[in-house]
């Protein structure tokens, strides 16, 4: 199943298919697969644009950079060894590459977790509509074998309990005043 979100941060919202991805992460179907994919919300679509979606200030969520950003709990899904695919072009000023996908790679690099990552950098091309970012082949397979996989994948326990990791319009439990305490590796 694929799940697809695109928008530039002004039509639908990333969280939409949290509760589809979340029940199928639960039965072994797990893996990211994106194309010019914002992970650092201060380098796109900046913080006064996404602190609405978490009912927060810019400045709050400056503040609360580790808890909101996505960027920022990579390490809980590159621990995980939850495999991904990526592609960037090495011209997008929209969506800069270094802080986005070349972060997330680095991410997975130090949990050592290398193997279960493709970040495929598409020269001369920038955030646009090139046919190689929207008819790769070796996207296209990554996620029918991610589809195909069998559920040998064990999540944290807490991965879910920290919206943040996949989905950045969720209401973030740390937040929520009706939540149970956070575990301590969201906070």
């Amino acid at each position: 199943m694929v799940f697809y979100f695109g928008g530039g941060w002004v039509a639908g919202n990333a969280g939409q298919f949290a509760p589809q991805s979340q029940y199928l992460a639960t039965r072994g179907m797990v893996g990211i697969a994106g194309i010019y994919s914002v992970f650092d919300l201060r380098s796109y679509p900046k913080l006064d644009k996404a602190a609405p979606a978490y009912g927060v200030t810019p400045q709050e969520l400056a503040e609360r950079n580790d808890a909101l950003n996505p960027i920022a709990r990579i390490g809980v899904i590159a621990k995980a060894g939850v495999p991904a695919f990526l592609l960037h072009g090495d011209k997008d000023t929209l969506v800069p590459r270094r802080e986005n996908s070349a972060e997330f790679a680095r991410h997975y690099r130090e949990a050592g977790a290398e193997a279960q990552r493709t970040l495929k950098i598409l020269e001369g091309q920038g955030h646009n509509m090139f046919d190689g970012f929207f008819r790769s082949q070796e996207l296209v397979d990554f996620v029918i074998a991610r589809a195909k996989a069998q559920p040998a994948q064990r999540l944290p326990p807490d991965f879910f309990s920290c919206p943040s990791v996949l989905f950045v319009e969720l209401p973030h439990p740390c937040t929520a005043s009706s939540s149970p305490s956070p575990p301590s590796s969201c906070c």
